[in-house]
C-alpha cells in the first residue's frame, strides 16, 4: 500500500482539480448531511434518526471551490439492518466507487458523545477492511459542533485519554462541523485545506487499496475477540471479508 500519484503528476496537491472522500461512521453520526453539506446541496437522504437511512454506498458530485469533489457515503458501522457480511462488503465498495481511489476517509463522531469502546474499536475495524495504510489518509470529523456551546473541540480532545489517542492516530487531524449551518462555506473550506496538506504530507495522490497477491489475516491484536463475536464479526468472518475487500480493490483500476 502506498500513495498513488496518477491524478496530475507533478501539480500541487494544493491545485488538484479533483478531490474523491468516502464518509464512515456509526449511524446517526451526520455522514450524509456532512455530504450534503461538502456538496452546498442535498444529494443524499439524511434524517435525525439512530435508524440507518444509507442502506448501500452512493457517490455524489458537485463542483466546490473551483474543483470537481465526489462523496461517497457508506452505511453505518453497527447497523444490525444489514447482515454483517453483506454490510461490510458494501462499505468495502466504498473505494471502488472512488476509483482510482479516495483522496480521504472522514471517520465520523459526535462532539456531545461520550467516546465509548464502539467508538474506540472503529479506526481499527476501517485497519481491517483497509489496511495499516488507511489511517494516513484519514481524518476525524466532528458534528453536530454547534452543540459545543463556548467549549472549544480541543479541550475536548485533552480532556479524554482515549479520545485523544484516536486523534493522534489519525496525524492530529480532525475539523468539526455544524450541518445546522449549511451555508457556512468555511468550515468546508478548511476540510478541503486540511485535506490538501494531508495528501501533501503523504507524499501526494490519492489511497490505493491494491493488496498483496496472497491477503493476509487483517485482524487487529488489540480488538477483543468478544467484541467481535457480540458486535461483527468472528476472526473469521473478518478473514473473508479481507478477501472480499481484495476482490473489490482488483476491480479497480490500479
Amino acid at each position: 500500500l502506498g500513495p498513488n500519484t496518477h491524478d496530475e503528476p507533478g501539480t500541487p496537491v494544493s491545485s488538484l482539480s479533483s478531490m474523491r472522500i468516502v464518509l464512515l461512521g456509526k449511524t446517526g453520526f451526520g455522514k450524509s448531511a456532512s455530504g450534503n453539506t461538502i456538496l452546498g446541496k442535498k444529494d443524499f437522504i439524511s434524517e435525525l434518526s439512530s435508524k440507518s437511512v444509507t442502506r448501500g454506498c452512493s457517490v455524489k458530485h458537485a463542483t466546490v471551490s473551483g474543483r470537481s469533489v465526489s462523496v461517497v457515503d457508506t452505511p453505518g458501522f453497527f447497523d444490525t439492518k444489514m447482515k454483517r457480511k453483506q454490510l461490510m462488503k458494501e462499505i468495502a465498495r466504498s473505494v471502488y466507487l472512488s476509483s482510482p481511489g479516495p483522496h480521504a476517509f472522514l471517520i465520523f463522531l459526535k462532539v456531545n458523545d461520550r467516546f465509548t469502546e464502539h467508538e474506540q474499536q472503529i479506526p481499527q475495524i476501517i485497519e481491517i477492511m483497509f489496511g495499516q495504510e488507511v489511517i494516513k489518509y484519514s481524518i476525524i470529523l466532528f458534528t453536530h459542533g454547534d452543540q459545543l456551546k463556548g467549549k472549544t473541540m480541543e479541550k475536548i480532545i485533552q480532556g479524554d485519554s482515549r479520545l485523544r489517542d484516536l486523534v493522534q492516530q489519525c496525524g492530529g487531524r480532525y475539523q468539526v462541523f455544524s450541518n445546522e449551518d449549511e451555508n457556512n462555506r468555511k468550515q468546508v473550506n478548511d476540510l478541503l485545506q486540511k485535506i490538501d496538506t494531508m495528501i501533501e504530507q503523504n507524499g501526494g495522490g490519492h489511497y490505493s487499496n491494491k493488496m498483496s497477491k496472497r491477503p493476509k489475516p487483517l485482524v487487529h491484536a488489540s480488538i477483543r475477540p468478544e467484541f467481535l463475536a457480540n458486535l461483527f464479526l468472528s476472526s473469521h468472518d473478518l478473514n473473508i471479508i479481507s478477501l472480499v475487500c481484495f476482490s473489490c480493490s482488483t476491480h479497480i483500476d490500479l
